[in-house]
């Protein structure tokens, strides 16, 4: 695998880390229907737990295909 000089990996959690740091909302991932479905099936249809990364890291553990090497999400100030 070929990679920038400074690229760095980040888990769900160390982004968490990172948010609360920076004092940034969590306000979800730009996903498929299909991944937020298979998510929702595995929380009971639990809506909140879309923005909980403690969640979704559980999620990813469990389904470690669901972002193939890239997180993509929203958060606010």
């Amino acid at each position: 695998m070929v990679a920038h000089v400074q690229e760095e990996q980040f888990t769900l959690l160390k982004i968490k880390e990172m948010l609360i740091k920076l004092n940034l909302e969590f306000m979800g991932f730009h996903i498929s229907k299909d991944l937020r479905s298979k998510f929702l099936t595995e929380f009971d249809n639990d809506e909140s737990k879309l923005f909980d990364l403690d969640c979704w890291s559980e999620f990813e553990t469990n389904n470690e295909d669901s972002f193939y090497g890239m997180y993509q999400f929203w958060c606010k100030k």
